[in-house]
């Protein structure tokens, strides 16, 4: 019998950016503003599609929380997720924050601490400890390292 391929989903296949356009300026001089989509594209699974939907509405959930919201027993959700996506479900959740958070941090002058609040941290310091170790850097040098100086004239989020 020959063993069949499992499309392996990822965080990109469910994320919606947290930005509300990109500004777009033409060499001409004139300025198009893109408005980024804020529907959820179904991916083909059933599964997925929920959770995307429901990571869309309430994004600080946990693992747990998430379950819960889709009607689902816990455990029977983390095994089906593994098998869709070849890790946990609060690995993927983690990287979908983290998602979040670099689109934040890269994009917008918003504060670190509100960017916590937004992606469901407890604190500021909370986010910052995840951050560090996903990336080895504070949230603060990943902002210098990574947000153009013109950023307020490429992306419109509020």
């Amino acid at each position: 019998m020959n063993k069949k391929e499992v499309k392996r989903f990822t965080v990109d296949d469910v994320y919606v950016s947290v930005l509300k356009a990109d500004i777009i300026k033409h060499k001409n001089g004139w300025i198009h503003v893109r408005e980024k989509e804020k529907m959820f594209k179904p991916t083909g699974s059933v599964l997925m599609d929920i959770v995307g939907q429901v990571l869309l509405e309430y994004n600080s959930l946990s693992a747990k929380g998430l379950a819960e919201s889709v009607g689902a027993d816990a455990a029977a959700l983390a095994g089906t997720f593994r098998w869709l996506t070849g890790m946990t479900l609060h690995e993927f959740l983690i990287q979908y924050r983290m998602k979040q958070i670099c689109e934040w941090l890269t994009c917008t002058d918003i504060t670190i601490k509100e960017i916590a609040r937004r992606c469901g941290f407890s604190s500021q310091a909370s986010l910052a400890h995840l951050f560090a170790q996903k990336f080895a850097c504070s949230p603060t040098q990943y902002r210098k390292q990574h947000r153009p100086k013109n950023y307020a004239e490429l992306y419109k989020w509020e």
